[in-house]
């Protein structure tokens, strides 16, 4: 009644989203059903990547000297488009293959840290008869850049 409603008639009043509502209970639900009937048709994945927003990207960095005294944080419109840039190539990359091969199925899911920065788990089904799984092709295929003390 606090807020205006003069009748009072929605209070206790539940409404169920819709599983196209974004980040919704039904649309986190759906999404889980969709990834496990993938894993039902092929599989354990065979590679995880995390693919993470570097607000030191040169993208970023053009950008926000247009205005000085701004950092990434401030911005999450630009960093988040500079990262979907970035992740669609990577994409892209993933699904004709340059990257690890011929795949069978990709899934990912995008996630934004509590720093506000962009990042994504990506699942990938190799084809059978192309699967490495030794170590130096894994090795090939880490990449990790530690900051200087």
């Amino acid at each position: 009644m606090g807020e205006g409603n003069s009748t009072g008639k929605n209070i206790g009043v539940h409404f169920i989203l819709h599983g196209s509502f974004t980040g919704g209970r039904h649309y986190m639900l759906l999404n889980y059903h969709d990834g496990m009937a993938i894993c039902c048709e092929y599989g354990a994945p065979d590679l995880f990547v995390t693919f993470t927003c570097n607000p030191k990207w040169q993208e970023i960095a053009d950008a926000l000297a247009a205005e000085p005294g701004q950092s990434a944080a401030d911005r999450p419109d630009i960093t988040t488009r500079v990262f979907n840039m970035k992740f669609d190539e990577f994409l892209d990359g993933v699904k004709d293959g340059s990257s690890f091969g011929p795949i069978q199925a990709y899934l990912y899911v995008v996630e934004f840290q509590k720093r506000g920065l962009p990042h994504t788990h990506t699942l990938v089904w190799l084809k059978a008869d192309t699967k490495d799984h030794s170590p130096s092709f894994i090795d090939g295929l880490i990449c990790a850049e530690l900051p200087d003390p």
